[in-house]
């Protein structure tokens, strides 16, 4: 991000200091699946992949229908937890509501519309799995209480810095957006590989210790810039 601020904006480097997003990894850790499950009324044996956002286009909250189609061909026992409201631009609430009655789906995609902040670490635990397929994305905060929550997942590089996210191993489940046949593919080799999903979860949870609140606020206290080069 930084070299194309460089590039496109003609930005000195000099002027740049690179702060990345924090979450409370502590409070993202520890909880156990069993319980969440039963808080949030899941069934304990069946396969849950977590979406949490926005229900907008450029959230990409539009493709879920066809991702969970493709996916329950595979895994019949799959279930979809989409957790977020209407999006403020884009929305796609009642989209999604059709598309699951048209195509059969009520079983497969549940929506729960918005949920307490202080309530969705409890989502993030019930499940196996968590997608982000966004269109267009930030720094995608939600990657960081993922990998907080030992939840590996499937992404896309929808234009933001998700690529300077994520750690080479998760970096291998990122795809380009919009490609709903590799992400859906990349959804079932993970959900039919738990090994794989294990490895991933240890590797999340080492790799978001950089962007625990500790962390992130020293590299917020270094990033000073000296009055001569105008900076602000």
């Amino acid at each position: 991000m930084a070299n194309h601020y460089t590039k496109e904006f003609g930005v000195r480097p000099d002027n740049i200091r690179l702060v990345p997003n924090w979450a409370d990894t502590k409070r993202f850790s520890g909880l156990d699946k069993t319980e969440s499950r039963k808080k949030i009324g899941v069934d304990s044996d069946r396969k849950i992949v977590l979406f949490v956002h926005q229900l907008s286009r450029s959230k990409g909250a539009h493709h879920i229908p066809r991702i969970a189609q493709k996916v329950k061909q595979r895994i019949p026992d799959v279930m979809f937890l989409v957790v977020g409201g209407p999006g403020t631009a884009n929305d796609v609430s009642h989209f999604l509501r059709d598309k699951i009655a048209e195509n059969g789906l009520a079983d497969v995609i549940r929506l729960e519309g918005r949920v307490p902040n202080k309530d969705i670490q409890s989502y993030f635990s019930a499940a196996d799995l968590f997608i982000m397929p966004s269109d267009e994305e930030g720094f995608g905060i939600v990657l960081l209480e993922a990998m907080a929550s030992g939840l590996p997942f499937v992404a896309t590089d929808g234009g933001g810095p998700v690529m300077d996210v994520v750690s080479s191993g998760q970096g291998k489940f990122v795809v380009p957006a919009g490609d709903i046949e590799a992400f859906s593919q990349k959804t079932i080799h993970l959900l039919t590989s738990e090994s794989e999903r294990k490895a991933l979860a240890e590797e999340g949870r080492r790799h978001v210790r950089r962007y625990s609140i500790d962390e992130v606020l020293k590299i917020f206290e270094q990033a000073s810039f000296s009055k001569k080069n105008g900076a602000v």
